[in-house]
């Protein structure tokens, strides 16, 4: 039989062992670890529709891109140009530039006006030419099934509805109206020939 001092040694030394302090701590940490991971759950929730809306931004701009880069250097790029050379030839003029829209709201305003202006006719003539594109350009959005001839349609309903929108904020409502009036009976009325642009 052991003497008592020595199985009391052995006692406090089995408490103290860093094994045995494992076995005690680890349950512990892993419940502060669960409950850091459950403590937010709202913004956990928030995080992901951000980066949801973020992602889908970014892709529609992107199918944008594809539907319009070839008309840049014929539309959005001489608007803007348009725009810089009105609003100089006008300082020099008139000298007080202070009843002028500024350069830096209008500029941007008119090159989103024009890339939306191109976009929706862009996007009316690769619907209604899809079969003539897959044959000679091939590479557009429609044919390369980036996006079907069904959310095609359903972009140019809204493309359509922000440019009337972001024209009515710029005070040309009636003119960007007027240009979806003329492009929905251009694409229903049966014509052949489609909406000449620059490509």
């Amino acid at each position: 039989m052991q003497p008592l001092h020595s199985l009391a040694v052995q006692d406090v030394l089995h408490r103290h062992s860093p094994s045995t302090q494992h076995a005690v701590t680890e349950p512990a940490c892993t419940n502060i670890h669960s409950y850091v991971e459950h403590e937010y759950p709202a913004i956990d929730a928030v995080l992901e529709v951000v980066e949801d809306t973020a992602r889908f931004i970014l892709r529609e701009f992107y199918v944008s891109f594809r539907f319009v880069r070839y008309d840049l250097t014929v539309t959005v790029l001489p608007g803007a140009l348009l725009t810089l050379a009105t609003h100089m030839k006008s300082s020099s003029v008139f000298g007080d530039t202070g009843s002028l829209t500024p350069i830096w709201r209008s500029l941007p305003s008119s090159s989103i006006w024009m890339w939306l202006f191109v976009y929706v006719s862009n996007l009316a003539n690769q619907i209604h030419g899809a079969e003539e594109d897959a044959i000679n350009k091939p590479s557009r959005p429609t044919p390369s099934k980036l996006v079907t001839i069904s959310s095609a349609h359903k972009r140019f309903v809204w493309i359509s509805a922000l440019f009337v929108l972001v024209g009515s904020c710029l005070g040309n409502g009636i003119l960007s109206l007027a240009w979806v009036a003329d492009v929905l009976a251009m694409i229903s009325g049966g014509h052949q020939s489609r909406i000449c642009i620059g490509s």
